[in-house]
């Protein structure tokens, strides 16, 4: 899976639906930690939301000194600086959504692999989540 980051978790239900995904058959999606910025997620009203505000002001200054610095127009800076940054905002919380989606939803085995920007590797299993294997039997040790 890798389409528009917004939408990997309508994704899921659509190549379900359209019968894309054979049992047993995996759906790998790419970018699921998305900069390793989920990794550290504690949720919308975690840190990382109350302290937006104040770093979206740092990233218009920071970008206002650097155009000031190459005598490029200041005001163009912030705003695609800013802009820049909620797109990215929206993403994470995007990848995030789709990470929890996908970890609740029973007919997937999951594990995310954090390369780069993660992969997710879900395997369909047919009737909900596969229990764990069967003990050996006991003379099986000897």
């Amino acid at each position: 899976l890798d389409a528009d980051k917004r939408g990997y978790a309508n994704a899921i239900d659509a190549v379900l639906a359209a019968g894309k995904l054979n049992p047993a058959g995996l759906l790998v999606a790419d970018n699921t930690l998305w900069k390793g910025r989920l990794l550290d997620r504690t949720g919308a009203a975690g840190p990382a939301a109350r302290d937006d505000a104040a770093l979206e002001r740092r990233l218009a200054d920071d970008a206002r000194r650097r155009a000031r610095d190459r005598g490029d127009d200041e005001d163009r800076a912030e705003k695609l600086a800013v802009k820049a940054h909620r797109r990215d905002r929206a993403i994470q919380q995007s990848m995030h959504e789709f990470n929890l989606k996908l970890r609740k939803d029973p007919r997937f085995e999951i594990i995310v692999l954090p390369l780069r920007d993660g992969i997710t590797v879900a395997r369909l299993v047919a009737n909900g989540r596969s229990s764990p294997p069967d003990e050996p039997p006991d003379d099986a040790a000897a």
